[in-house]
């Protein structure tokens, strides 16, 4: 199975209804964006966890804005 590891440095969610679930998009950029540099969410505390896998998979993350509801 060909698998590709994305090149996007920078991504932005901005969310404008509060009970969106943004779970998804933290574990999807851990996994599949290791070259990000700059990243802003929003998140929920029960999605906390995943920031860790971000942390860790993604080293060149130079800047990370999370904004709670």
């Amino acid at each position: 199975m060909f698998q590709r590891i994305g090149n996007i440095i920078k991504i932005s969610i901005n969310l404008s209804i509060k009970k969106a679930n943004n779970t998804g998009s933290l574990e999807a950029i851990a996994k599949h964006c290791p070259k990000i540099e700059e990243f802003s969410t929003y998140f929920e505390q029960k999605d906390f966890i995943h920031v860790k896998s971000l942390l860790l998979n993604c080293r060149n993350l130079s800047s990370i804005m999370l904004n709670s509801f």
